[in-house]
């Protein structure tokens, strides 16, 4: 069906190529012929016709600015992040369309959105129009356009209701019930009366509209919502120039919240009638009106470089700060002023979100004026256009070389009105070069999607076909795919039997028998091929909530868990609703019985919820029969008070359990846009000096609007004593919400006995709602026995757990003698001979394996008191042990060392001059340093090397390294550096250079040759907003933050062009890291210590077991019963790795034994115990980026899977990130020192 509106005709359009061959698919691989064929059309004006669009003959105007419609068709309105007929950034596939929404300000008051939402568009029928500037429409401001030519006919038969550029909704007439209809998917009604028109939507909303009999000035334009229990916000317009003054709603004590419009004034400005500012206004009874947020709007004038009359320049955000407005943000615009590829005039050209204006205008102060080329570099968004208002190029993130390419080809000049007829074939070329090929019906919506990945020449395909009114009702993957034929309009053909395909259903217009609701969703099915059998999945049924309703709810939803029997499991929904209205007031939930035989009770769960009148939950009962009550504020929607297992006095809607009940209240307080600031918890009490004294847990958060910042803070609750108990997560905001208690007890010496982790904040959660649990015991001296380490529920018999021994005391001593692994290895520590010096002063001679007849793993030698100068440890190389060896001793008849002295390895300062091993006479690691009067290490000379692996270092004043060189040197310097990094710092220590070239953060060079010039720029809370780069080097992906400051997005160590996803829990630790949003490449979870216990990839579960020291001593792989790896731990720091056996076969025999060579600081080389060769050697970079060697120092691929490097920070193989208790760091980017964050 297409609009009775009338159109220009489109430009002639050719057949498809000739040269162009479908794309057929061979799952799971295929190959793509042809593709490139397209790009040739970007820009043709021999390409697809623009979509069908309405001009109105007479819209509100008066002087000001007038209005335009999206393209049409449009189907129903889907959300950009799920709808497969637009791009990730996003752009239409179907003509090319911009989906740019920004939200200026947003609130809650009267249990509804309330606040100001722009949406831009290059496919209005009219570019110089908008609400909100040229292209610009407000959600805020719904709007009705008659779609006929004639304004005057009081009943046209196409009708749209328009609010975002995305979000149209068509209605077409019906003359035999005198209504409309919409026309895609929704089931919304329009019906026509007395001088206006009323929408009703599919959950019973209402929102009315002049019809357009009235003044011009006024038809189709919004005069009042109603909600589902009949509350009304109203417009209020400018008796003279109909310019809207008002949105405003009452609430019953007369507390009101309004939206201000306010627009340009001056007839003689060329802007005059445009939008410039909006106002939200709250009112409490008895108190004077206070604003809340404000939004302001300038324009450009015509001459000016960026853009004409009309076009929207900046949105102005502002908060209230001492009573007074305090500018918050600001986006910025500019524009294309001419009719000219690659623009229009009033095409979007760049846009500034308000991070990118901050940079922007500090590096170019003439921003207003200044050529695009100075500005590309700072845009969040670059977009070139087809003479069709087509987006061709969009660049994103200031960078050229993230482009994002479109190309368009129609089938046919005149599109056919079927849903399953493919109309315009999209190309999108990523930046990567990999293309998505996307074909789309008349009404835009996606038939096939076809994601090419060109450097494997793989192709994924995604088939849709569609039933009435537009809806989905049949999806199928590549390998339902038979054949892809451009040349069929229907253009894909299904295999008979084979390849998985979803189908779904939906109720028929006659459908109104019991549980039918006519248009909505029915039945989901699966099956194999086009013929195969369906196999039903799950179905719905719905009830009519009062014989008036023009909407449906759910009454049952039934899933179907095994294919071979159609025997349902069913949830129930039972309604209660407020009298002649269509708000709920009760919802109970009826789930379905767990028979026995799956460990259940047999009897069906009730959950039931109780709302107010504007829907908002004022109580809950859970299954268990517990009541929980809330209590929110009408004009912000914040909650104010929650009541925890409610009793009669609260007067709850039903009746509480019998017994004494908690009724355990919080109070909170928010401000004016509905954020909480306080927390009081419930009332308790202490013991102080004896004395019950009632207390109540206190938090507050401050909210840095200006800065950017939110400052939060957790709920602690203590004990009697005052310690610390329970660390609550009340609110995880975006942090991952796994765990939502951390709890802690203690014995009667008031040392920690359980640490456990919760994913229920309740205190009397169940015991499987535990996560993770550590239970420690001690001996009667106090002194750490045991620590068992469950990584899953509560400690219990079984469990594994890490031991430690100590002597009784007899002899004056106490120390700890051995420390007992998971499995049972003994680690004993030997203090030497009786009243030798070693025993005397309680120092470890030697490390001793228990279950190795006692064998000595390392022994130690010292200087003074405690500082270790030299290591041995005993290789069984056959049936003979040779000795490695770490010494800072002179070996045979070498001289004395720079302090004279025997021991070469210190310096008069006892700086460590040299780090050597040796096995036997032979050195396998022999590093020696120089400093600077500041002890800062100015050179690295790798004497084992010879030459090509010296370092040399220099620092600024604040003793920051700025350049890393490697090469060979001589006295003291390297001339001809095989590999450089140099690095400038700002005032807070953030990498960031001044200007462009050589003067950025971060540069590489190889021979001399610059490989990188980066710069990084950062907010005002040192948080990094963008990696820049000159042209021609490689552009690293850009970093983002959420709220906490934790970074959400990262570059990828082994491809910084990518980025990876990083999800974080509300404790700041790691927890997931995904390719995208839909594949997660690893999981961590952690104990109630923040140690890493758990590591989740794609083929295991690696779990880890420590010390008390927070080394970690064996590894264990999924349900393995067996260790897979061991750590023997030495005495120079918790970083001093001796060794590492692992079982390489999988067979429960650790039968690998591999030792660690160290400098000064890292992890260098793996020694073969049974050998005594060296395997691999490991270099860094100035951060941390290891360079994998073989034993002669040539480039390798690593062969051990060995984690333990840089600073002996353990390295994930899977993310190339490294592990720190309890973050991750980032090679390259890492300041140390900084273990709080991510990047510099």
């Amino acid at each position: 069906m297409t609009s009775s509106s009338s159109s220009s005709p489109g430009p002639v359009i050719n057949p498809l190529p000739a040269n162009v061959a479908p794309c057929q698919p061979q799952p799971p691989d295929c190959t793509c012929a042809g593709s490139s064929a397209a790009t040739a059309n970007a820009g043709n004006p021999n390409g697809a016709a623009p979509a069908q669009t309405v001009t109105p003959a007479n819209l509100p105007g008066a002087g000001g600015p007038q209005y335009a419609l999206p393209p049409v068709p449009e189907p129903a309105p889907v959300l950009a992040s799920r709808n497969p007929a637009v791009s990730s950034n996003p752009v239409r596939y179907f003509n090319g369309e911009i989906q740019m929404v920004v939200t200026d300000f947003a609130v809650t008051a009267f249990g509804g959105p309330w606040g100001h939402t722009r949406g831009y568009s290059n496919q209005l029928s009219r570019q110089d129009t908008g609400t909100n500037g040229n292209g610009w429409l407000v959600e805020e401001l719904p709007l009705l356009s008659n779609g006929d030519a004639d304004p005057e006919n009081p009943d046209p038969s196409a009708i749209a209701l328009v609010s975002q550029v995305s979000n149209p909704v068509w209605f077409d007439y019906r003359p035999l019930t005198g209504d409309y209809r919409a026309r895609y998917v929704l089931e919304d009604r329009l019906e026509h009366l007395s001088g206006l028109y009323k929408h009703t939507d599919m959950e019973g909303r209402a929102t009315f509209f002049y019809d357009f009999t009235v003044t011009p000035e006024l038809r189709g334009r919004f005069v009042r919502s109603v909600d589902r229990y009949g509350h009304v916000k109203e417009a209020a317009y400018h008796a003279q120039t109909y310019q809207l003054t008002d949105i405003s709603q009452t609430g019953p004590d007369g507390e009101t919240c309004r939206l201000q419009y306010e627009h340009l004034s001056n007839p003689g400005d060329a802007n005059f009638g445009q939008l410039s500012a909006v106002t939200c206004l709250v009112r409490r009874p008895s108190e004077l009106e206070q604003p809340v947020r404000r939004v302001e709007f300038e324009y450009f004038l015509d001459g000016d470089p960026h853009g004409s009359a009309g076009d929207l320049k900046f949105a102005i955000l502002y908060g209230r700060e001492q009573n007074a407005w305090v500018e918050l943000s600001r986006h910025f615009y500019c524009y294309y002023t001419a009719d000219a590829v690659p623009g229009f005039r009033h095409g979007l050209k760049f846009a500034f979100q308000p991070e990118a204006f901050r940079r922007l205008a500090l590096a170019v102060p003439g921003y207003l004026t200044a050529p695009d080329a100075e500005l590309a570099p700072f845009a969040d968004h670059y977009f070139e256009f087809d003479n069709q208002r087509r987006v061709t190029i969009e660049c994103v993130n200031g960078d050229s070389e993230q482009e994002f390419a479109y190309a368009y080809t129609a089938r046919v000049e005149t599109p056919v009105e079927n849903f399953n007829v493919w109309q315009v074939r999209t190309l999108e070329t990523l930046p990567d070069g990999h293309r998505n090929t996307v074909y789309t019906n008349y009404a835009g919506q996606v038939i096939l999607r076809t994601v090419h990945d060109v450097s494997q020449n793989l192709c994924r395909h995604t088939y849709y076909r569609y039933g009435e009114k537009g809806r989905v009702i049949l999806t199928a993957q590549t390998s339902a795919i038979e054949t892809i034929d451009e040349s069929d309009p229907e253009l894909v053909t299904l295999k008979s039997a084979a390849g998985f395909i979803r189908l779904q259903e939906y109720y028929g217009d006659d459908d109104h028998g019991p549980g039918a609701a006519p248009g909505y969703f029915k039945a989901e099915k699966v099956q194999q091929g086009e013929n195969g059998a369906p196999i039903l999945v799950r179905c719905a049924q719905y009830v009519r909530p009062n014989p008036a309703a023009d909407f449906y709810l759910v009454s049952q939803a039934t899933v179907y868990p095994e294919a071979a029997s159609q025997e349902g499991v069913s949830t129930l929904f039972d309604y209660v609703m407020y009298p002649g209205t269509n708000q709920v007031r009760q919802l109970t939930v009826t789930l379905p019985a767990v028979p026995l035989e799956q460990n259940g009770s047999g009897v069906s769960d009730r959950r039931q919820e109780y709302y107010d009148i504007y829907g908002q939950p004022l109580w809950t009962r859970d299954e268990r029969g517990i009541i929980t009550g809330f209590t929110f504020d009408l004009l912000t929607g914040g909650l104010r008070q929650r009541i925890d297992d409610a009793d009669a006095a609260s007067n709850p809607p039903w009746t509480p359990l019998p017994g004494a009940r908690l009724n355990a209240v919080t109070e909170f307080t928010g401000d004016d846009l509905g954020r909480m600031t306080g927390e009081i918890g419930p009332e308790h009490e202490i013991d102080i000096n004896g004395i019950a004294t009632p207390n109540r847990r206190a938090r507050w958060i401050v909210y840095q609007d200006a800065d950017h910042q939110q400052w939060e803070g957790h709920e602690y609750l203590f004990d009697l004593l005052g310690r610390l108990a329970h660390d609550r997560l009340t609110n995880p905001g975006t942090a991952d919400p796994a765990v939502r208690r951390l709890s802690r007890t203690y014995n009667v010496r008031g040392q920690l006995e359980t640490l456990t982790s919760w994913s229920n904040v309740a205190l009397d959660a169940p015991d499987n709602a535990i996560v993770n649990q550590v239970a420690l015991a001690y001996n009667d001296f106090g002194q750490l026995l045991r620590e068992a380490q469950s990584h899953h529920l509560a400690v219990e018999a079984g469990t594994l757990v890490v031991g430690y021994a100590y002597a009784d005391g007899l002899a004056n001593t106490m120390r700890r003698t051995a420390m007992t692994y998971p499995n049972g290895r003994v680690l004993a520590s030997d203090y030497g001979l009786s009243r030798s010096l070693n025993d005397r002063a309680s120092r470890i001679a030697a490390l001793l394996d228990e279950n190795d007849n006692r064998r000595t793993l390392a022994a130690y030698a010292y200087l003074g008191a405690d500082r270790i100068v030299e290591v041995t440890e005993p290789l069984l190389i056959g049936s003979a042990t040779q000795i490695l060896k770490n010494t800072l001793l002179k070996q045979g008849s070498e001289s004395n060392g720079d302090g004279g002295d025997l021991y070469t390895g210190l310096d008069r300062f006892g700086r460590i001059i040299q780090a050597r091993w040796r096995r036997e006479t032979t050195d396998l690691e022999r590093v020696q340093y120089a400093y600077d009067r500041a002890s800062n290490r100015v050179s690295r000379r790798n004497v084992v090397a010879g030459t090509g692996q010296d370092e040399a270092y220099a620092y600024d004043d604040l003793f920051q390294v700025t350049a890393l060189e490697r090469g060979t040197l001589s006295d003291g310097n390297i001339s001809n550096p095989d590999w450089q990094e140099l690095f400038q710092f700002d005032p807070t220590g953030n990498w960031h250079g001044a200007g462009t070239g050589d003067d950025q953060a971060y540069i590489t060079k190889l021979g001399g040759a610059a490989t990188l010039k980066q710069n990084r720029e950062h907010n005002q809370a040192n948080e990094m907003t963008s990696i820049s780069e000159d042209a021609g080097y490689p552009h690293w992906a850009g970093p983002a933050h959420d709220l906490a400051g934790n970074l959400t997005a990262i570059p990828r160590p082994a491809s910084p062009t990518d980025a990876f996803i990083c999800v974080w829990d509300a404790w700041n630790r790691l927890v997931k890291v995904k390719l995208d949003e839909n594949t997660v490449l690893a999981e961590y979870a952690y104990d109630a210590l923040h140690r890493r216990v758990k590591k989740m990839t794609e083929n295991e579960v690696r779990h880890f077991y420590y010390s008390d020291q927070w080394q970690v001593l064996e590894e264990r792989v999924n349900a393995g019963t067996t260790a897979d790896r061991q750590f023997v731990w030495g005495q120079r720091g918790i970083d001093d790795l001796i060794f590492r056996d692992r079982d390489t076969t999988g067979g429960g025999t650790l039968d690998e034994r591999l030792y660690a060579l160290h400098d000064a600081m890292h992890v260098t080389g793996i020694v073969d115990a049974a050998t005594g060769q060296v395997l691999e050697r490991y270099g860094y970079n100035a951060f941390g980026q290891v360079r994998f060697l073989d034993a002669s120092f040539s480039p390798a691929t690593p062969a051990y899977v060995w984690e333990t490097l840089f600073d002996a920070y353990r390295w994930d193989a899977e993310t190339g990130l490294y592990h720190l208790n309890p973050a991750s760091k980032i090679q390259v980017m890492v300041k140390m020192g900084r273990e709080w964050g991510l990047l510099p």
